[in-house]
């Protein structure tokens, strides 16, 4: 705790500062060295007490390092100083230089939230495929990004060639090369950045953790940690426009991958041990979202695709274009039940804007989806996809970290969606949720939160992959959620409960509710066909541990059995001898 002699202390020793100053600037050549010498311990006397101080109120650690560094290996691995003056960029692609100004470019607006603050300037130049939008920090220290778009605005529906192939990229200032750039690709619909210096780290995972926006990940006595099939630390990098960081391209894979649930196991291992190693990954991370290819601006906004203003967008636009298919050259075949939620952690820990934006385009890619609107038009609104549990976890999960994100800002630039088209979706979507299914009489609602449009059965992993964003969504704040949290944790809560369902038998791939009235009668149903299906994979058992921890820590009606029926599944875990999962490595509140 901070007291009047700490501050005293430091006051005392500033004094000792200026009046070292003073004296070198004024002293004798001769006693330059010792003075000098004099000035710098002064200097880290008052660093010391002041970060003691500074240290004491703050309730966020420091972290291990900062982004105030170079990030080595990375695109963004050179600190380049720049000022406030316009940037010109030529970009050479084909043989052909354009040139963008930023002078002559359009104003978009100004992001700001209460780090920092920085306009956005659209550049085109006739003939060139590629869009920049140039931003310049308008408070602190200078700092500017240049972020590169491929993408042709999906009111025209243009066709182009999904890869424009090998381009290079030239950022100038005041007649000054800063940073030349070259890559060997640019998909259509996608996208990279060039930052003259990364956001500084604002918050570390342990204090976010504290603040109820992350939950607990590490050691789990008796439980191993472990990584899931996949990751391999060392290619988490990021060095190029369009590289994947990790992330796997052919998304339809299915299986326990690293980059898949409520947050990828980089995200995970940066909880779990925030190292300076760990945080970088989670950066690469992020950035190679942009490589994505669900880049889609509204030809009329600027901003991502408006759901609302063009309920019938979906992504089957000319077969041209690199979605959906594996037979195209970016190593990308898109599957909304298996999208990474790769930015959520690394927007925490910076506030940066290019990650929000990168969320609002992942939502985009998730609404798009042909069969969105089947069965939810004609009332003017619209809801959360009805397909499988998974893929509505990942529409919860979107919308709610994209909504806290945006409680955070003070203005946003026309090239960013606004906070009306989430809040309204939001209402719409609770209104749905809380007609069709928390208040359904249908068995398989009522009784064993089915939550398949079909009424009929449930995916118990699937459930807990939903459960835990709704979990998320109630932790940020976001008491409207709170209903269907309470709906949604019951399954899991009868089927972690001894007396009503043997839990070595909990995690089943799927179970069907169209016939039983009671869990009594669909455990004698389940047991029946499936007499061989006890704990066979901890991959299942992991997310079912998970989910419970999970709620364990969100206050509600749920809680106190949560946390009672927790040790049950933490030993059913350690007796299989098998390692978890870091992003399943849980610790309930």
């Amino acid at each position: 705790m901070t007291t009047q002699s700490d501050a005293a202390a430091l006051q005392n020793a500033i004094v000792t500062l200026d009046a070292a100053i003073t004296t070198l600037q004024s002293g004798p050549v001769s006693s330059f060295a010792s003075n000098l010498q004099n000035t710098v311990s002064a200097i880290a006397l008052v660093a010391s007490l002041g970060a003691a101080l500074i240290g004491d109120v703050e309730t966020a650690p420091q972290p291990p390092a900062t982004t105030a560094s170079p990030l080595t290996g990375t695109l963004f691995s050179s600190l380049v100083p720049v000022t406030s003056d316009p940037l010109t960029i030529t970009v050479t692609l084909g043989g052909i230089a354009y040139t963008f100004s930023e002078t002559s470019g359009t104003n978009l607006g100004t992001f700001t939230n209460q780090y920092f603050s920085h306009n956005v300037i659209k550049c085109t130049v006739t003939g060139c495929p590629i869009q920049l939008y140039i931003k310049h920090d308008l408070t602190g220290n200078s700092r500017a990004e240049v972020v590169s778009e491929y993408a042709y605005p999906f009111a025209t529906w243009t066709t182009g060639a999904p890869d424009i192939g090998t381009f290079t990229v030239m950022i100038q200032q005041d007649g000054k090369a800063l940073q030349t750039i070259t890559a060997p690709h640019h998909w259509m619909y996608a996208r990279w950045r060039w930052q003259s210096s990364p956001r500084s780290i604002i918050m570390t995972p342990a204090a976010l953790v504290a603040k109820g926006l992350l939950f607990p990940i590490g050691p789990v006595t008796g439980i191993p940690a472990g990584v899931s099939y996949g990751w391999d630390p060392t290619n988490t990098s990021y060095q190029n426009p369009m590289d994947m960081a990790g992330l796997t391209g052919a998304m339809p894979m299915t299986g326990g991958r690293n980059d898949i649930g409520p947050i990828t196991d980089v995200s995970a291992a940066c909880i779990y041990s925030f190292t300076t190693a760990n945080l970088l990954a989670v950066l690469c991370e992020a950035e190679a979202c942009g490589s994505i290819p669900v880049h889609w601006r509204d030809l009329t906004t600027n901003a991502p695709v408006y759901m609302y203003a063009n309920p019938l967008f979906t992504d089957a636009g000319p077969a041209t274009l690199p979605l959906n298919t594996a037979q195209n050259p970016t190593g990308w075949n898109l599957d909304n039940s298996h999208f990474p939620n790769a930015c959520w952690l690394a927007w925490l820990l910076t506030q940066d804007s290019y990650y929000l934006e990168e969320m609002q385009f992942h939502m985009v890619y998730w609404y798009s989806q042909p069969n969105y609107f089947a069965g939810l038009m004609g009332t003017g609104h619209i809801a959360m996809y009805q397909g499988q549990q998974r893929d509505i976890a990942l529409g919860v999960g979107l919308l709610y970290q994209i909504s806290y994100a945006m409680q955070q800002t003070t203005s946003l630039p026309s090239s960013m969606l606004p906070m009306s088209q989430y809040t309204k979706f939001r209402a719409d979507d609770v209104s749905y949720q809380t007609t069709t299914y928390v208040n359904s009489t249908l068995p398989a609602y009522a009784l064993f939160d089915g939550n398949q449009p079909n009424g009929q059965n449930t995916a118990p992993f699937e459930c807990d992959y939903l459960l835990m964003r709704e979990a998320q969504a109630v932790m940020l704040g976001f008491s409207e959620r709170q209903p269907m949290l309470e709906f949604r944790a019951r399954q899991i809560l009868s089927m972690t409960n001894p007396s009503v369902w043997k839990i070595a038998y909990c995690t089943g791939y799927s179970f069907d509710f169209s016939v039983a009235t009671s869990w009594a009668q669909e455990w004698t149903i389940y047991n029946a066909t499936n007499p061989a299906a006890a704990i066979t994979t901890v991959d299942y058992l992991a997310t079912r541990y998970a989910a419970l921890a999970y709620i364990a820590c969100v206050p509600g009606a749920h809680q106190s059995q949560a946390k009672s029926q927790l040790p049950a599944i933490e030993s059913l875990y350690i007796s299989t001898g098998q390692p978890i999962d870091v992003k399943w490595s849980m610790v309930a509140a």
